[in-house]
């Protein structure tokens, strides 16, 4: 891929500070670039070291990790000051925002009521044969209200008194994620085949927002979740790659 980075990617915070002047904000975050890749570069490359001396059980752990090979670019060209990575979902892609800060991982979904503007099609569900909402009576919608700390309106099921016919399908688990910026997105909870570093992880549980919007987002297809809770994609591709990103 042109242009793209192999990073490790470590906690941090997702940016939400109001750019004075964006061009200085991209000069300044791309000029620190070639730093940061040399010295993440070196980590890797002594992991790799120890890995190909190690025994033949961590050698079997090394082939596995190396899988997990995310490009990520700089994310100027979208109009964001973040890090961004494209992975396949469904039958098309994405490109978010690497955020090891959140929880979940979301795109926009068609058809929207309130998006931000997007640099290429959104997400259309109804265009996916392996794509079902996530019902209220899930562990996954449970997950994502306990991940927010049981914050009010994180997860939300059936009516106003979040109850549920029972001689009704369940209705779709809706979340709403809030940044401190006051970027936001709601949408419902969904699942669908995910496609990343050479690997398809299928049910992958994920945001389809409906209605999104921060400047932070930029022209991006939404936000990656690196956190620790249940959803995010790290915990999520577990048994694809051990919870080992690079």
């Amino acid at each position: 891929m042109g242009g793209a980075s192999v990073l490790e990617l470590r906690h941090h915070s997702f940016s939400s500070a109001p750019a004075s002047s964006r061009k200085e904000d991209v000069d300044g975050l791309l000029s620190t670039d070639a730093a940061r890749v040399s010295s993440l570069q070196r980590r890797i490359d002594k992991y790799n070291r120890l890995i190909t001396t190690s025994s033949t059980a961590a050698a079997a752990v090394a082939v596995t990790a190396s899988k997990a090979q995310v490009p990520v670019t700089s994310g100027a060209k979208l109009r964001t000051l973040n890090y961004v990575a494209t992975v396949g979902l469904g039958d098309g892609e994405a490109t978010v925002i690497v955020d090891t800060a959140s929880e979940l991982t979301w795109v926009q979904c068609a058809p929207c009521e309130s998006c931000h503007d997007q640099q290429g099609p959104l997400f259309d569900p109804s265009s996916s044969p392996s794509y079902a909402a996530v019902p209220c009576n899930s562990s996954s919608c449970d997950a994502l209200q306990l991940a927010m700390g049981g914050m009010s309106g994180a997860a939300a099921c059936g009516g106003a008194d979040g109850g549920q016919d029972q001689q009704q399908p369940a209705a779709a688990c809706s979340y709403t994620l809030s940044y401190r910026d006051g970027s936001y997105s709601r949408g419902v909870l969904a699942h669908d085949r995910l496609s990343l570093a050479g690997e398809v992880i299928d049910g992958f549980v994920f945001g389809c927002g409906t209605s999104n919007q921060g400047p932070p987002f930029g022209g991006t297809s939404g936000l990656m979740g690196l956190g620790r809770s249940q959803l995010s994609l790290v915990s999520q591709t577990m048994d694809q790659f051990g919870g080992v990103f690079s």
